[in-house]
């Protein structure tokens, strides 16, 4: 699940060498909303992230809100997977 940052930037060097950059540069106490969210350079939707793919090494860019984005991550495919919902027939 992702949520707001805690931090501006960070860069965490992963176990197999590749690296994980968060940059949320406009991050602070009033900007913490999600406003939209980049994975490499690409627009991310999704309220979730594998940990398949941020074990590739990732590049995360945060564009904090004082405002929270209602449109964002609103759609079924950016809800992460869940076995209830599989269990219900969706």
């Amino acid at each position: 699940m992702i949520g707001a940052p805690l931090f501006k930037k960070i860069t965490a060097t992963l176990e197999n060498g590749k690296q994980l950059v968060i940059n949320a540069p406009n991050n602070s106490a009033q900007h913490k909303y999600i406003q939209t969210m980049r994975l490499n350079g690409k627009p991310y939707t999704k309220n979730w992230l594998s940990h398949q793919e941020l074990l590739k090494g990732a590049v995360l860019d945060f564009d904090m809100s004082a405002t929270p984005n209602r449109q964002r991550g609103i759609k079924p495919e950016d809800f992460p997977y869940s076995f209830s919902a599989e269990k219900a027939g969706q």
